[in-house]
């Protein structure tokens, strides 16, 4: 059995955070990002994660300088659940950040639109559809909603219903 973590955050240390501001007022939550973390099998612990222009790993003293944890949650996974993660992280490294995609999230909410006009599906991800494509990977569960259409807030209430159920 593996430990990895869920966790909702915002940046630490940054002098005019505005995208984080935005996300979090139109979401109407406190944290504006979400990522997943594990402790490797050589000592410290990683984040995976969509920010700034790529999907990519961050070490423990990055994710410490950059990060303000808001709430995480722990999840006991199988070595075969470990196994889909790292092959959807090794395979997904450097995928661009979908920045368009999160607009298009807005024009969904915004227009009542059942898809998300500017979805690029995995070749463009932002963080919470990172987040959920990555649980969807690991648990084989078909989320109830599109991944592409994701908000923060929509995940971390599904995270919480898996937390609540120790289903992951």
């Amino acid at each position: 059995m593996k430990s990895i973590t869920i966790g909702f955050s915002k940046p630490k240390n940054m002098i005019f955070p505005i995208f984080s501001w935005l996300i979090r007022l139109i979401g109407k939550t406190p944290y504006s990002h979400t990522y997943i973390r594990w402790q490797t099998s050589v000592g410290p612990s990683i984040c995976y994660q969509a920010a700034h222009t790529t999907i990519h790993f961050l070490s423990d003293r990055c994710f410490e300088e950059q990060i303000e944890e808001i709430e995480s949650f722990n999840f006991s996974i199988t070595d075969e659940q470990y196994g889909k993660l790292l092959k959807y992280c090794l395979e997904n490294c450097g995928v661009k950040y979908g920045l368009i995609e999160v607009f298009g999230v807005l024009a969904a909410q915004v227009f009542n639109l059942k898809k998300n006009p500017f979805a690029r599906g995995q070749n463009e991800q932002f963080c919470a559809e990172l987040v959920l494509r990555i649980v969807d990977e690991i648990d084989g569960a078909k989320p109830p909603f599109d991944p592409d259409l994701v908000t923060l807030k929509t995940l971390h209430d599904y995270v919480v219903k898996k937390y609540e159920t120790g289903n992951l």
